[in-house]
């Protein structure tokens, strides 16, 4: 059987990054720690991806993001399974699940690479199914073009990948160097603090194999399995160690913004690097980068899911539900403020089928996509919502995070926040950037919609100033305008 030159690049990677970690001198720091990146961050990704066809994108900067973006969301899974098993969680049993991990996406590409090698060689002269990925694709109900169960994968193995124009790659990593420069710079730049040291001290007892240790916490126990399995493969672990998963994943957001912006606006370069921009300059961003906290995580996996479901809702990919669910089901077990997400999404896969109708097909793929998050969810939900300690978790949401009332008004607090995070012009900047933009879109209307803007942007900036206007009893109402804002926009 002959390999294929991306299997035989990923078991050099992997035999090659293993026999650092196993052999290679503990101080050598600049030689081992990169081997455990690519154990952790990129070679899972990269064999599974290879193995299902590369998401049929051979879009060069969304395979980078990919590579990554989906190593991370293995190798968390994973881990989680790893630490729920009995026994304490050490260098062996880590090592071990990330190798799985990357043979595992190994052995599943052999049949399917021969598959699609013997179906391109068979086929040659006939024309792929699938629309082409660089042109955006028309929605449409033709019968010819329903899903069947086996979803058709594109040969996009092919070393022929799709750059953009150089000023835009040019521009593009510009800005991905700015959002780099502000989130690993000093990123060693204290010693541990507040959670971030419980958080490792939660490695220290896993290690020592404790039973509850996953479930003790306020959520998940992914922000501190990433680190855990850095230290165990490199063999030893500071802050700045500690904190490049976080810092990681934020950087990816920039080209994932780009990717999604891109995709979703039509192929318009410029809009993609608008988003870019605006996602490296912001200063939580680039401050949650810096800690050994999920918020990085999370949001980077919302931006992908996003990326997934609107990939699914554009060129009709029920196959796509699968890997949301993944995605969704290893954020929310990373936190459960995930649950935000859901109805986004939801709203998402709503539209799909309220505009292309349910084929038996398509069920099947939601079924399976929904099974999947089920099952997923389950793994760490069903024993962290029957510890004994959930009632103190339960007293934490509701003093510190979600509170007792119904409806809050964060907006001013957000903004003081933004003050602290971020530069002085960064909120403003946006705000009439925003209203510029709104501005445009009601003056289709002619002279009412210009009023109607105005009374609402009145009644938004009293939501800031007078914020007390707005509680009725015991219910604060200050979402009605900007509630009305987005049917506005939507109608």
């Amino acid at each position: 059987m002959k390999l294929s030159k991306t299997q035989i690049a990923l078991f050099v990677a992997l035999l090659l990054s293993n026999a650092i970690i196993l052999y290679v001198n503990l101080d050598w720091t600049w030689l081992r720690l990169p081997a455990a990146w690519a154990l952790t961050f990129v070679l899972p990704g990269w064999a599974w991806l290879a193995a299902i066809g590369w998401l049929q994108t051979d879009r060069a900067i969304e395979r980078i993001v990919l590579v990554s973006g989906f190593s991370l969301t293995l190798s968390s899974l994973a881990l989680l399974i790893t630490v729920l098993l009995p026994g304490p969680f050490t260098e062996t049993p880590v090592i071990i699940t990330l190798n799985l991990v990357t043979l595992a996406g190994l052995l599943f590409q052999l049949p399917i690479f021969h598959r699609r090698k013997a179906e391109a060689e068979t086929h040659t002269a006939q024309p792929l199914n699938q629309p082409s990925d660089d042109s955006p694709i028309p929605p449409t109900n033709h019968p010819t073009t329903q899903p069947s169960i086996q979803p058709t994968i594109q040969p996009t193995n092919s070393p022929s990948l799709h750059w953009p124009s150089r000023p835009v790659l040019l521009i593009l990593i510009a800005i991905v160097a700015v959002g780099a420069f502000t989130r690993l710079t000093r990123l060693g730049y204290a010693e541990f603090h507040e959670d971030e040291l419980e958080n490792m001290r939660l490695i220290v007892r896993a290690y020592k194999g404790e039973e509850y240790v996953p479930f003790i916490d306020s959520k998940g126990p992914i922000h501190w399995l990433l680190p855990a399995a850095l230290w165990y493969a490199n063999g030893w672990i500071n802050e700045g160690i500690a904190r490049t998963p976080f810092a990681l994943a934020s950087i990816l957001l920039i080209p994932a913004m780009y990717m999604l912006g891109r995709r979703m606006s039509n192929e318009r370069e410029y809009i993609g690097l608008i988003a870019a921009g605006v996602v490296a300059l912001n200063g939580f961003f680039a401050s949650l980068a810096r800690h050994v906290e999920n918020r990085s995580l999370i949001v980077f996996w919302g931006a992908l899911a996003v990326w997934l479901a609107y990939r699914y809702y554009r060129e009709n990919r029920p196959n796509f539900l699968i890997y949301l669910a993944l995605t969704l089901a290893v954020a929310l077990i990373a936190h459960p403020t995930v649950l935000l997400y859901l109805p986004v999404i939801g709203l998402i896969i709503a539209a799909k089928l309220w505009r292309d109708r349910l084929t038996r097909a398509h069920g099947l793929w939601l079924a399976g996509g929904l099974a999947l998050f089920l099952g997923i969810t389950a793994i760490f939900y069903i024993p962290y919502l029957t510890n004994p300690e959930i009632e103190r978790t339960y007293e934490y949401f509701a003093d510190e995070r979600i509170g007792t009332a119904l409806l809050y008004n964060r907006v001013g607090n957000m903004l003081g926040e933004d003050k602290l995070y971020s530069s002085r012009f960064y909120a403003p900047i946006l705000i009439l950037l925003l209203a510029w933009l709104l501005a445009r879109n009601f003056a289709r209307a002619g002279r009412w919609g210009i009023v109607s803007l105005a009374v609402l942007g009145v009644a938004i900036i009293s939501t800031v100033l007078l914020p007390d206007v707005w509680i009725v009893g015991n219910v604060n109402i200050a979402f009605v305008p900007y509630l009305l804002l987005t049917l506005a926009l939507l109608g």
